[in-house]
């Protein structure tokens, strides 16, 4: 476990040094935060995603029911509501799966019903199944374009998340694996100087994962970053499958959206293709107030002081945090009294440069 978390440290000062992780940038919205949290910590979330499905509240639309003579919706989770504590890793996937065929049935008895307002109680129902696909998944595919803040999410994730509630867990950058042959990769990179194997690994950590109720969360980002992607991308796809198969094993992927695309699509047509959840477009889930705070906190950082902005430029920059990150580190430590233009051409071959 001491080796596990000094491989993550190590990852995220290697990305800090680099500058593609930047501390306390990372803008959480509610869903995604959570999404996480459920992913990789199934067991201590369940109670709160369980409490959130009981309190699904359908009294206004039973009343409604009543004044038209039609039947009244029943719904009852409570006989779901366990003690998890000493589920296996089996019977819980189980449970979760129970519920959701629940839910699944409640949510079609909703639509097959029609009219406005059995539609805004069937929406509530589709987010608690949501959150228990989180739960259940095993493997979460993040997808966007350059810039756009996966190593910052990763990172945040490992930081905030995994080394602070001790889950076992290693961190990966995608030019760091042997392409043709994975699993050496991750035992090298957590024990530096022994012959430990993955198999050896995993053989510990499925004991203490079964005593703590722990998954093992695996990290790599930036698919794109490998050199091979073809045969990377062929034997991703048998590293995965075979991992799959321990209950315990989560996996995050991270890729820039077009280099998915034409490589490692297969993982979306796999034979596991229904454990793994994809993320795509994480700055659309960011409203005004959110990216008000992004854009303060990148000018913060590189202590840039801009006296005004053109709302044209501003939107601009929010809308494409690759675009921020450039003008922001590009024009770092001065004042710029007005902004109501973005040269590109100035721009780039000053961050060339820089």
């Amino acid at each position: 476990l001491d080796a596990l978390s000094s491989q993550v440290e190590r990852q995220i000062s290697k990305q800090i040094h680099s500058g593609k992780y930047i501390p306390d940038t990372f803008i959480e919205t509610n869903e995604l935060k959570d999404h996480l949290r459920y992913f990789s910590s199934p067991y201590f979330f369940y109670q709160k995603v369980f409490d959130e499905i009981q309190l699904l509240d359908f009294r206004h639309l039973n009343r409604m029911r009543r004044l038209n003579n039609e039947k009244s919706f029943d719904y009852n989770v409570t006989d779901l509501g366990v003690d998890v504590s000493s589920y296996s890793f089996k019977d819980f996937i189980d449970l979760i799966n129970t519920l959701s065929s629940y839910l699944t049935v409640k949510q079609k008895e909703l639509k097959n019903t029609g009219g406005n307002l059995s539609y805004s109680f069937t929406h509530k129902i589709d987010e608690r199944i949501e959150d228990l696909s989180f739960i259940s998944s095993k493997c979460l595919v993040i997808t966007d374009n350059a810039g756009q803040g996966k190593t910052n999410l990763l990172c945040d994730l490992a930081q905030n998340v995994l080394l602070k509630r001790a889950i076992p867990s290693i961190f990966l950058t995608g030019y760091e694996i042997n392409a043709i042959d994975i699993k050496p990769s991750f035992a090298k990179q957590i024990f530096l100087k022994s012959d430990y194997t993955f198999k050896d690994l995993l053989k510990v950590i499925e004991e203490i994962s079964h005593k703590n109720k722990s998954c093992f969360v695996i990290l790599i980002d930036g698919l794109n970053e490998n050199s091979n992607p073809k045969e990377f991308s062929r034997n991703l796809e048998l590293f995965i499958s075979e991992l799959v198969q321990y209950p315990f094993v989560k996996i995050i992927l991270t890729c820039r959206t077009e280099y998915f695309k034409n490589n490692f699509s297969n993982i979306l047509l796999s034979d596991f293709k229904d454990k793994v959840i994809e993320v795509n477009r994480l700055n659309n889930m960011l409203n005004k107030i959110q990216k008000k705070r992004l854009y303060n906190v990148y000018c913060r950082h590189f202590n840039l002081q801009i006296g005004s902005i053109s709302k044209e430029i501003y939107e601009q920059l929010v809308d494409n945090f690759l675009l921020l990150r450039i003008f922001s580190e590009s024009y770092q430590g001065q004042q710029l009294p007005s902004v109501s233009h973005i040269y590109k051409d100035e721009l780039f071959k000053k961050y060339y440069e820089l």
